[in-house]
Formats: structure tokens, sequence, C-alpha cells
């Protein structure tokens, strides 16, 4: 249990890195602009490094 929570977290670590490489690559695509981009990926970022810290914080607690 305590494994599946710390690899959990490492992917919510990874994943608005990945979600930021997607809007980029999606924004070269349509050649313009995309103006709600920012606010995708500090939603993203937030979100996801809360869930890395809940997992990994779970994972602590679940070993003591």
């Amino acid at each position: 249990m305590i494994q599946v929570l710390i690899i959990l977290g490492a992917i919510s670590f990874c994943a608005p890195f990945i979600i930021w490489m997607v809007v980029r690559f999606l924004d070269k695509q349509r050649q313009r602009p995309m103006y709600y981009k920012k606010q995708i990926i500090g939603f993203s970022f937030l979100v996801c490094f809360l869930l890395m810290i809940l997992f990994l914080g779970l994972s602590i607690a679940l070993s003591l």
C-alpha cells in the first residue's frame, strides 16, 4: 500500500509537466496563442502538487 502511494505521488509530480508539454504542443500546432493556457497550467500544477503532498503524507503516516 505504501509503495502504491509513493508511485502515485511520483506520477502526480510528473503530471503537470506532461500537461504543460501537451498545451505547448497544441499551442504551436494552432499557430496562435491560447489565452487560457496560463490558467490551465497553473491549476494543473497546483492540483498535482497538492495530490503529491497528500499521497506522500499518507505513505509516511501509514509507515509509522
